[in-house]
């Protein structure tokens, strides 16, 4: 999770922007990005990946995805979530909007096969999460030090469209 400084109060505009060189033996093998666009009462999120050079070569795989809401309190509220991705294996989009931290609606282009050993996703599986993106932003109750090990000691119900993940 990124610890997004200042969210433990009122805050100002600002903009986090982190980019990750993915390395194998030293020969970097990929690319990621993140890009967060932090307004007092609301946010955005975009974060890309790709393999790059000889990798990108022999397995083609690329995503990109954005989210948006609102956060307030110690908790962030999203809104939108869609994610792209291609690979050798083909493309899917996924798009899910959320209120009041349920999900609302979820469309996955092509639609997902799931296997024998799939646990079924249930609507009760669809309330009070967050989606992966939104995962990352880390507000902490106000007065608490942002560094505090209590921050970091809870757990998040976060939903991607297709899984869910504690």
């Amino acid at each position: 999770m990124a610890l997004l400084p200042g969210l433990n109060g009122p805050i100002h505009a600002a903009e986090l922007k982190i980019h990750y060189d993915v390395s194998f033996s030293a020969l970097v093998v990929g690319e990621a990005t993140l890009t967060a666009d932090i307004q007092p009462a609301r946010y955005s999120i975009k974060g890309g990946m790709a393999f790059i050079g000889l990798a990108g070569l022999i397995t083609d795989v690329k995503a990109s995805g954005a989210a948006n809401g609102r956060h307030g309190g110690n908790s962030v509220h999203p809104a939108n979530f869609v994610v792209n991705s291609r690979s050798s294996w083909g493309e899917r989009t996924i798009r899910m909007s959320m209120a009041q931290g349920n999900v609302s609606s979820v469309s996955i282009i092509p639609p997902l096969v799931t296997g024998a050993g799939s646990i079924p996703v249930s609507s009760r599986d669809k309330r009070a999460v967050v989606d992966p993106l939104s995962a990352l932003m880390m507000p902490t109750a106000k007065g608490v030090d942002p560094l505090d090990k209590d921050n970091c000691n809870r757990s998040l119900q976060v939903f991607d469209g297709g899984t869910r993940m504690t």
